[in-house]
């Protein structure tokens, strides 16, 4: 067995501590960082809502001339 390597750990542990660093980074993201404008970055906000509210907001401009 000349090729024998044994498994790392390491991998291990990334797998166990990935997600509760996922869940902090995404949550300090949101708290901080992304505005309720970026919505293609965030959980349930989606970025055809957000053309949406453009597309209605539009005419509202234009018909009151801002």
């Amino acid at each position: 067995m000349p090729n024998y390597r044994p498994n790392i750990i390491t991998n291990v542990l990334f797998k166990i501590f990935e997600k509760p660093i996922c869940t902090r980074i995404y949550q300090h993201l949101i708290d901080n960082i992304l505005v309720d404008g970026k919505r293609g970055f965030r959980i349930n906000f989606y970025t055809a809502e957000a053309t949406h509210k453009v597309l209605i907001a539009i005419p509202n401009a234009l018909s009151s001339k801002k």
